[in-house]
């Protein structure tokens, strides 16, 4: 072998620099693969993220111009309106992730990491990694490669199959702000506020429209298998139709897996994070912030030098796990609800506005006293989808305390696993 590393990362976007960072800054030799140029890696759009992850990943928060804005309201439409319901006070940022790419690499190479883009990595076995027409030795390996890469597809072999969704962002010029204006007063909104329109283009689908100074940031995410067009499509249709928006800056899009996480982040000596342990909050499809607090959960299980891979398995699983299936279930209990059901839910009180904050911070919801009363009235009022929401929420709490008894000893596993199968309906796909 011609050269050698403490550990190898498999890809250079937010989730395989972070873990690169913290691998380096515990001691340990990195070298970070990248299949594309370092400029390239990870997400080039606009992402949300609630602000708690980067002190859950010891990452600074982004400020300046990573920093887009941050958005303290929201509005959700069911489909084109009039059904709505507002919510503020959530703590989320509106982060360029082009920027926050480039500041964790430039972190990871003040620890002493070594990046190298355009390596594409052809095999990975214990010992070794097989790149660029060569071999590299190493102690460890970190996956970060994308649900494209090696380690989701070994994923895939489990009963519980995610659907994909198709998801776009966007950031385009405002051609006409006073256009702008008049079309937010057409909804009822100010600018700066942003609307969801949820169910626009069928179950588990969203047009979302939000003011960032003179630019105008667009997002839009569906599940495909049910027929819908993809976000793209929705970004496109929109755009042609409203005047006031100005050509594209920036964006991209990506296939974005639905479903729970991986129920063994390691193989070996390897260790999954981000997309390639499918660590994806299913209820609107992000994973930036568990991909930044993953990476610094593998590199700890590492430098502890206490269990290892398993023991970053164990530990995400427990904390984590739990919340992201619990998502994963109810995005599967989404994705069969159309505009209309959404609207009789929020006429009813059924969608609490403490529960849509939660899924945007991606916590567990508190739920008070008055809104348990909410709940109730609603479910005397809606009685047919309080019939078809309790069960499932019933349902999401089995999978979180199922979650809570992750087990301790790999050999247990496939027993817990085949219990998570059972809750999940057994071998049927989110879109089912």
């Amino acid at each position: 072998m011609s050269e050698k590393a403490d550990v190898v990362v498999i890809g250079a976007g937010s989730a395989g620099a972070a873990a690169a960072y913290h691998c380096a800054r515990a001691g340990l030799g990195v070298l970070c693969l990248e299949a594309r140029e370092l400029g390239e890696a990870g997400a080039r759009w606009v992402n949300g993220v609630p602000e708690w992850y980067f002190a859950a990943a010891a990452i600074p928060v982004p400020e300046g111009v990573e920093l887009r804005c941050r958005p303290r309201q929201a509005t959700i439409v069911a489909g084109w309106g009039p059904e709505r319901v507002t919510i503020s006070g959530h703590e989320l940022v509106d982060v360029d992730m082009r920027l926050l790419v480039g500041r964790l690499q430039a972190m990871a190479r003040q620890e002493g990491a070594e990046l190298r883009g355009g390596v594409c990595v052809t095999g990975v076995r214990d010992g070794a990694v097989q790149a660029g027409g060569g071999e590299i030795g190493c102690r460890f390996v970190i996956d970060a490669g994308g649900a494209r890469a090696r380690g989701f597809q070994r994923r895939a072999e489990g009963r519980i199959r995610p659907a994909w969704c198709a998801a776009a962002q966007q950031v385009h010029a405002i051609a006409d702000p006073a256009a702008a204006c008049r079309w937010f007063a057409a909804q009822g909104l100010e600018p700066a506020h942003g609307v969801s329109f949820a169910g626009a283009a069928g179950g588990f689908s969203v047009l979302g429209v939000r003011v960032e100074g003179e630019e105008v940031s667009l997002l839009g995410g569906s599940l495909p298998a049910l027929g819908n067009p993809g976000g793209g499509a929705l970004l496109r249709e929109f755009t042609a139709a409203q005047a006031w928006i100005g050509p594209r800056l920036f964006g991209g899009q990506r296939a974005i897996p639905i479903g729970p996480a991986r129920a063994r982040l390691d193989d070996g000596n390897t260790m999954y994070v981000g997309d390639a342990a499918g660590q994806v909050f299913a209820a609107h499809g992000s994973g930036v912030g568990a991909g930044l607090v993953a990476g610094r959960m593998a590199a700890e299980s590492l430098s502890r030098g206490a269990g290892g891979p398993w023991q970053y398995n164990v530990a995400w699983q427990r904390r984590f796990g739990g919340l992201f299936a619990g998502s994963a279930f109810f995005a599967r209990f989404s994705a069969t609800m159309g505009a209309g059901e959404l609207a009789a839910m929020m006429r009813a009180g059924l969608l609490l506005p403490a529960a849509a904050v939660a899924a945007l911070e991606q916590l567990r919801p508190r739920i008070g006293g008055g809104e348990v009363a909410r709940l109730a009235l609603g479910a005397l009022r809606e009685r047919r989808l309080a019939r078809r929401l309790l069960p499932a929420l019933a349902r999401i709490a089995a999978i979180e305390r199922h979650y809570r008894r992750y087990p301790a000893d790999p050999v247990r596993l496939p027993a817990w696993t085949a219990h998570l199968e059972r809750l999940f309906g057994g071998a049927a796909a989110l879109t089912a």
